[in-house]
């Protein structure tokens, strides 16, 4: 049996979470994040609170940017959430769904596009950082910082995606021009 190949500073367990599973390829051994849960809360559900905030309320869009114009754009919003309960599901659960185990490559995608999608929304509200900063201690501030928290959940998905696969299987190629539409797509929403 194998041991993991990720250190414990990483935020994952150094013991494997599934052993010869459903989804581990020739017995490979898959380490369970640390914090999981947290990672459920602030990626996926803080960024959909946000977004269905910002939809009802239009606070942002009255304030500052209009981050969700039309039914595209909160599409393109919420797939950075939808994106990363993929990933949480395949990483983070002990039995992985079976289409989630056969299709590696659609949750590398969805690991792709929830990176991209968060890191332009974070750039859009990275000037509002200190304000957010300074109101997260009533909870207000925690929407504007909901993309950071993605980004941040995708990120650490991307890292125990190549930890877990050969690194044959997930290629960081793509990301460049995902996050080139992201932006072009984005910019349309400061004018």
């Amino acid at each position: 049996m194998k041991s993991s190949r990720v250190s414990s500073a990483a935020g994952w367990d150094a013991t494997p979470g599934r052993l010869g599973g459903p989804g581990v390829v020739g017995g490979q051994p898959l380490s369970l994040p640390r914090f999981r849960y947290l990672h459920l809360v602030f990626g996926v559900a803080l960024p959909v609170v946000s977004i269905a905030a910002e939809s009802l309320t239009g606070w942002s869009a009255a304030a500052y940017a209009n981050p969700i114009p039309n039914r595209w754009f909160l599409m393109l919003a919420l797939s950075a959430p939808a994106s990363n309960l993929v990933s949480w599901m395949r990483l983070c659960t002990p039995s992985p769904p079976s289409w989630l185990v056969a299709h590696r490559a659609v949750v590398n995608w969805a690991n792709l596009l929830a990176l991209a999608v968060s890191c332009g929304y974070g750039l859009l509200y990275l000037p509002i950082v200190p304000l957010a900063l300074i109101l997260s201690v009533f909870a207000v501030g925690l929407l504007p910082l909901a993309p950071f928290f993605a980004f941040n959940t995708a990120w650490q998905f991307r890292r125990g995606l190549r930890a877990n696969v050969p690194a044959s299987l997930v290629l960081f190629l793509g990301s460049v021009p995902a996050l080139s539409t992201a932006r072009r797509l984005l910019c349309q929403t400061t004018e």
